[in-house]
């Protein structure tokens, strides 16, 4: 509507008015006159006019009555207010005054300057409008006294409605701009308080990994930013609250904290990732009220803290995985007999390590990891280095961090594993490790197992070859898996049915020529078929035949294991995912040595790694090379973080 852009945003487009009483009305001999009023004005060159009052025989009438809505109105409207006189029911009225043509907008001016000058600011305000009249000049010259109310047309309505929801829109994205930045600039000073060996340290990066990940994600304009914004501040809330509510605790008290909220913030995290890769979800009551509660959950951390009711870190997520596989083994006794596993081929303790993992390498492989099935992420991400460099102590602290936040995993190692036998050298076949994943998904994925158990039944499956085997074993009981986790989630209107499933191979550079080519094409031909909540993470050396194969495959991503760069970097993320490290312009990204490279500005210590040496280039015969809780050579490191001193709170200047 034309009129809606020119006129004053204060006033609207229609118009009612109270013709309330006339003064000094004389009839052209001087008599009573029987007096009504109307008004009348031009749009768009057509003639309108109001409803005609009642008619009232008196020299001063009161009519106190309303006219229509007057519509269609602008700033430079005239109106010329008419009053008429009937002589006899069947004549026509005469007119006996009229006033000059007014404006709109010199009506509402008159209207407030009567409005500056009446005391009682609760009642409606009266004005006056000079009359002239028609014939003989009276004494006094006539008026005419009207109250004026404009109303917002449907279309202003609409308008105004719809700008004043930008204007919140506006202010809710510039807090949550804003909010981001802080967010990061919190953890980094979070990361610069905890000590490399605090399991606490791979939290930070795993959060940061994952937040760099879906920040990108809030770039749009049909997510609900209000309650993102909010959810965002209460994450930086708990982080706050536990600086002022920890002062004078022991540091391994904190640092248990601070791991705890981290541990909370991914999981909440994930949720959201799922919410803003559907916006539409914003719009479900469910989705609200949980993002609702988990910002009180944060909000309130504190007073938690003060009533001790966290969990503590120190959970064996190694022993837990061991118990989960002896408990399926036991009820499932004939299954298993039929698998014949390699139960013993996870580590059995976790890593103490005394340097830090590259941040970069913690964050794009866990955010990789754990984003949901809404981002198509690959399915395959390769992450290589040298040797001793640090990659099994890595797949190890992984495997921890997802038993923490409840996403299941399955790991094989090529590795010979058997410490009694040191003769044998070769490594594990390729038929094992089916067999070893599978029993370990079964384990550990919970309904997995009918579909291990349908495969194992049919016959014939010890005559199989890989391919096949990896088909029956693997491939199709994760297709059954993904349908049915579908179709319950779909009942019960959730989003859990995307959470990950990640399968661990470790040792890639242990296989045999004949091994490793047949892997390669097996996974290959394979990575379309898995279901996108299935991803599959390979460590082993930089060997040129792998990168050569998983380059051409459209669905692997290959990531280098690096101690060079402090954060995410922006041109990996983009291969692995359908972001775009330019729509993250807002979270510091810094320019590195290549022009295309960005990285994400987290925590800046400076990692160094474990050991050094390892082969490059064209494949090597396997050797001999035994894994131990404490990682590849090296002293075991104690679980002590030492004196106070070693650990400062550091407060957040802004």
């Amino acid at each position: 509507m034309g009129e809606i852009s020119d006129f004053n945003s204060n006033h609207g487009s229609e118009l009612q008015l109270t013709f309330r009483k006339c003064f000094n009305l004389r009839k052209k001999n001087g008599g009573i006159p029987n007096a009504a009023v109307y008004v009348k004005y031009m749009i768009k060159d057509k003639k309108v006019k109001s409803s005609v009052t009642s008619f009232r025989k008196a020299h001063e009438p009161e009519w106190c009555e309303n006219s229509n809505i007057l519509s269609g109105l602008r700033p430079e409207t005239e109106f010329t207010f008419v009053v008429i006189d009937s002589v006899a029911p069947l004549l026509k009225p005469t007119k006996i005054a009229e006033s000059r043509p007014y404006t709109l907008k010199t009506l509402l001016e008159l209207r407030h300057e009567a409005d500056i000058a009446t005391k009682d600011k609760m009642v409606p305000t009266d004005f006056s409008i000079p009359l002239v009249s028609v014939g003989e000049a009276t004494a006094e010259a006539p008026s005419l006294l009207l109250r004026l109310r404009e109303f917002l047309s449907r279309e202003q309505m609409n308008h105004h409605v719809a700008q004043l929801g930008q204007e919140v829109k506006t202010k809710n994205r510039h807090g949550l701009e804003n909010e981001k930045l802080v967010f990061v600039k919190e953890l980094e000073l979070l990361s610069g308080s905890i000590p490399n060996t605090a399991k606490a340290k791979t939290f930070i990066d795993v959060t940061s990994g994952l937040f760099a990940s879906i920040v990108p994600l809030m770039d749009n304009d049909t997510i609900d930013d209000f309650h993102v914004l909010h959810l965002l501040r209460s994450y930086r809330t708990a982080v706050t609250h536990i600086r002022s509510a920890t002062a004078g605790q022991s540091a391994d008290l904190i640092i248990q904290l601070y791991g705890q909220v981290l541990l909370d913030i991914v999981h909440s995290l994930r949720f959201l990732e799922r919410c803003l890769r559907n916006p539409l979800s914003f719009a479900k009551k469910e989705v609200v009220d949980e993002i609702l509660s988990t910002t009180k959950d944060f909000d309130t951390f504190d007073k938690d803290l003060l009533n001790g009711s966290f969990k503590s870190l120190d959970t064996s997520i190694l022993g837990q995985r061991a118990g989960l596989r002896k408990v399926f083994a036991a009820s499932n006794s004939a299954i298993v007999s039929k698998l014949n596993p390699i139960f013993d081929i996870e580590p059995s303790r976790p890593c103490r390590i005394s340097a830090r993992h590259p941040p970069a390498t913690i964050q794009t492989v866990s955010s990789w990891s754990l984003l949901s099935s809404y981002s198509d992420v690959k399915r395959l991400l390769w992450l290589h280095g040298p040797g001793s460099c640090g990659k099994t102590q890595l797949a190890t602290t992984l495997m921890e961090v997802f038993g923490q936040i409840d996403v299941p995993s399955a790991y094989f190692s090529f590795d010979n594993h058997s410490a009694e036998d040191s003769i044998n050298t070769e490594p594990p076949s390729l038929n094992a490790m089916t067999r070893t994943l599978a029993f370990q998904l079964a384990s550990y994925v919970e309904g997995f197992g009918q579909g291990i158990a349908n495969a194992v039944q049919s016959a014939g499956i010890d005559e199989l070859d890989f391919a096949e085997l990896f088909n029956r074993l693997i491939i199709v009981p994760l297709q059954v898996h993904s349908r049915g986790r579908g179709e319950a989630a779909t009942q019960v209107g959730t989003l859990s049915k995307f959470d990950p499933i990640v399968i661990i191979i470790d040792d890639l550079d242990q296989c045999s020529e004949s091994q490793l080519e047949e892997l390669l094409s097996v996974l290959g031909d394979n990575l379309t078929r898995l279901p996108k909540e299935v991803r599959i993470l390979v460590f082993g050396r930089t060997l040129e035949s792998v990168r050569m194969t998983l380059e051409k495959n459209p669905m692997a991503s290959i990531v280098e294991y690096s101690s060079s760069m402090t954060g995410l970097d922006g041109e990996t993320l983009a291969s692995m995912m359908p972001l775009s490290p330019s729509r993250a312009s807002s979270i510091k990204w810094a320019a590195t040595a290549s022009p295309t490279t960005a990285t994400f500005a987290t925590a800046g210590n400076s990692a160094s790694s474990n050991g050094a040496g390892g082969s490059s280039g064209a494949h090597s015969p396997p050797s001999s090379r035994r894994n131990s809780a404490s990682g590849p050579k090296g002293k075991r490191t104690s679980g002590s973080l030492g004196s106070i001193n070693e650990f400062e709170i550091m407060e957040v200047s802004r």
